[in-house]
C-alpha cells in the first residue's frame, strides 16, 4: 500500500521478540467458536433498535461468516477498503471481522462525522463499501451518503443497518447483505499473512489534516497483548463498550482486546452515566475504557451506589490527563483507575499496571506496555533526565507501519532509528513513568521561560465551581506569549474572576509567572471524541478575540 514503511528488518526483530506472530483477527473468533461456543459473547442494541440482541461466540461466528460471504458476493476481496461508520452496535464488530475475514481493510468513521470529512476519507481510502446507520440521533445518514455518491465514484455498495430493504438505488440492507452469502461458506481468502493491512485508522484532528494509519494484524494484536499482560486482564471479563468503536480507542479496548480473550461485550452506543450505572449491574461489568470525562462523569453519577458497581474492577482512561481528585474519588467508588497514554498510531503505549500504587495515576500515565519503548528527547537530541521534559518518541511492534498514500509524512515523522515523533512535550521519573506534560504546539513560552499547562489545568480542575479547562497561549507583543484560561463552569456555579482563579493558583503557591493572564468564560470545550481538548481552536479564537 502506497505510504507503507514496514521492511523485512522489522519482521524479523519483532517475529524473533515474539511480539509477532502468524495470528489474524478472525482467528481469535474461530478459536473462540470453537473452545467456548455456548458462551455469552455480545450483548447489543439490535439492528439499531432499542431491543436487545445476545450473541454466543458461536453465533456470532456465524454471523460474521454470513456477512464475509456477502461481502465477496459483492466482487469484495483481498485489499479493499470497508468503511463503517456504526455507533456501538454488535454489528460493527460482525462487519470488521468479516473484513478481516476476506482479506480487506477496515476503515472506521466515529458516528459524528459528516459530509466534509467522509468525502475527505472516502475519497483518500477509494473505500468500495460503506456501511451505516439508516438514523442515529436524529440524523440521517442515508440522505448524507445519496448526496455524496455522485463525487465518490469508488463507492460501489452501502450497507444500511437499522432499516428496510428498499431504501433506494444502490443501497442495501444489513439482512440483505447477509442474505447475499452462499449456502456454503467457502474460507477465508487465501493467502492472507498476519503483516498484511488490516485497518486504516483516522487521527480525530487535533491540529490539522486527518492522517491515515496503517495497522496490520500483528501491530493491533502487539497492543491488545501489551494491555493484557500489563493490566492483568482475564478472560471472564465483561467489557462495557462506552468509547467510539469507530475510534482507535474504542476499538482497540472495545473490541480487539474482548475478542482476544474471549470475554463478554456489552455495547454502549449511548453514554448517559445514570443508564451506565445501571448496565453495569445488569450485566456484571468488570471492566470500562473512557476517556476522562466518561470517568468523571461516571464517579459522580446520582445513582452510583457500592452494591450497583461490586463487580467492577478496572477503568483505564486516557486522552487527555486525570484531575488527581477525579482519580482519588474514581478509585473509591468505582475500582482501580489505570491511567494511560496512546494514540492513533500506537493505541495504547504507557498504562498503570496491575501491581502500581494507585497513586501514580495521579501524577503519571503509567509506564510503558511491554515490548514499547519510550525516550523523551532535550532540543539537541540528547535523552532528557529524570523529571526533565522533553519530545516524547515512541517505538514498537503496536507502532503503526505507514500513513496512507502520504509516505511524506513518515519522511517528516520518524527519527533515523525508527522512533515516531509525537508532537508531544513529557518527562519520565525515575522509575520510568511518564507525564505528558502537552502538545508541542502547546507549550506556553512567556519571556523565554516555559509554562507548564498541564500542572496549572490539574490544579484548577480541584477548585469547586470549575467543571473544565484549557491554558493556550495568547500572542504578546513584549513577551512574545502569555497564558489565557478557558474555563467551563459547573451548572449553578455562579460566576469567577481572573483574581479569584489567581488567588487560588497562588494559594497552592504556584509561581507568579505561571498565573493565567486572561480568562474566556465558554460553554464547552471542543475536544475530539477521546476528551482530547482541540486547543488549536482555542489559539485561533483567543487571536481572533484580541485582534484589533
Amino acid at each position: 500500500m502506497d505510504g507503507l514503511r514496514l521492511t523485512p528488518e522489522m519482521v524479523d526483530r519483532y517475529t524473533a521478540q515474539g511480539s509477532w506472530g502468524a495470528t489474524l483477527l478472525h482467528d481469535y473468533l474461530a478459536r473462540h467458536a470453537a473452545e467456548r461456543p455456548q458462551r455469552e459473547a455480545v450483548v447489543s442494541p439490535a439492528r439499531g433498535s432499542e431491543e436487545r440482541a445476545r450473541l454466543t461466540w458461536r453465533q456470532l461466528g456465524a454471523e460474521v461468516e454470513r456477512a464475509a460471504g456477502g461481502m465477496r458476493a459483492l466482487g469484495l476481496g483481498t485489499g479493499d477498503v470497508v468503511s463503517i461508520q456504526l455507533p456501538n452496535w454488535y454489528e460493527y464488530l460482525v462487519l470488521a471481522l468479516a473484513t478481516s475475514r476476506i482479506g480487506g481493510v477496515i476503515n472506521g468513521i466515529t458516528p459524528i462525522y459528516r459530509q466534509y470529512e467522509l468525502r475527505f476519507i472516502l475519497e483518500r481510502t477509494a473505500s468500495k463499501l460503506m456501511v451505516i446507520p439508516a438514523e442515529f440521533r436524529g440524523f440521517d445518514y442515508v440522505g448524507m451518503v445519496r448526496g455524496l455518491r455522485n463525487e465518490l465514484p469508488s463507492l460501489r455498495h452501502v450497507v444500511v443497518v437499522g432499516s428496510e430493504p428498499a431504501v433506494g438505488a444502490g443501497f442495501m440492507s444489513y439482512d440483505e447483505l447477509l442474505a447475499r452469502s452462499p449456502s456454503e461458506a467457502d474460507g477465508t481468502t487465501p493467502g492472507i499473512d498476519a503483516n498484511d493491512v488490516v485497518q486504516i485508522a483516522f487521527t480525530s484532528g487535533t491540529t490539522g489534516e486527518p492522517k491515515g494509519a496503517m495497522h496490520t494484524h500483528n501491530t493491533l494484536r502487539a497492543t491488545g497483548q501489551g494491555l493484557i499482560d500489563q493490566l492483568e486482564l482475564q478472560p471472564e471479563q465483561v467489557n462495557l463498550v462506552v468509547s467510539p468503536v469507530g475510534h482507535q480507542t474504542g476499538f482497540l479496548w472495545g473490541l480487539l482486546i474482548s475478542l482476544m480473550l474471549g470475554g463478554k461485550m456489552v455495547f454502549c452506543p449511548r453514554w448517559d452515566p445514570v443508564q451506565v450505572v445501571e448496565e453495569i449491574a445488569r450485566e456484571g461489568v468488570t471492566t470500562i475504557a473512557g476517556a476522562t470525562p466518561f470517568l468523571r462523569d461516571l464517579t459522580y453519577a446520582p445513582n452510583l451506589t457500592p452494591e450497583k458497581v461490586a463487580t467492577l474492577r478496572t477503568f483505564i482512561t486516557a486522552g487527555a490527563p486525570i484531575p488527581p481528585i477525579v482519580v482519588r474519588d474514581g478509585s473509591a467508588r468505582l475500582g482501580k483507575i489505570h491511567a494511560g497514554w496512546g494514540m492513533t498510531e500506537y493505541g495504547l503505549v504507557t498504562a498503570l499496571a496491575a501491581s502500581d500504587p494507585q497513586e501514580k495515576a495521579e501524577i503519571s500515565d503509567g509506564r510503558a506496555l511491554p515490548w514499547a519503548e519510550v525516550r523523551v528527547q532535550d532540543a539537541d537530541g540528547h535523552l532528557s533526565g529524570p523529571g526533565e521534559e522533553g519530545d516524547l518518541q515512541i517505538r514498537g511492534p503496536g507502532l503503526f507501519v505507514g500513513y496512507y498514500k502520504r509516505p511524506d509524512f513518515n519522511d517528516a515523522s520518524f527519527t533515523e532509528d525508527g522512533f515516531l515523533k509525537t508532537g508531544d512535550r513529557a518527562y519520565l521519573d525515575a522509575e520510568g513513568f511518564l507525564r505528558i506534560a502537552g502538545r508541542t504546539k502547546d507549550i506556553i513560552i512567556r519571556g523565554g521561560e516555559n509554562i507548564p499547562v498541564v500542572e496549572i489545568e490539574a490544579l484548577l480542575y480541584a477548585h469547586p465551581r470549575i467543571q473544565d479547562v484549557a491554558i493556550v497561549a495568547m500572542p504578546d507583543e513584549r513577551l512574545g506569549e502569555r497564558a489565557c484560561a478557558y474555563v467551563v463552569l459547573k451548572p449553578g456555579a455562579g460566576g469567577i474572576d481572573l483574581q479569584e482563579i489567581t488567588s487560588f493558583l497562588l494559594g497552592h503557591q504556584v509561581a507568579k509567572q505561571k498565573l493565567p493572564e486572561r480568562l474566556e468564560l465558554i460553554d464547552v470545550l471542543p475536544r475530539t471524541i477521546t476528551g482530547k481538548v482541540q486547543k488549536f481552536q482555542l489559539r485561533e479564537d483567543i487571536k481572533q478575540r484580541l485582534a484589533p
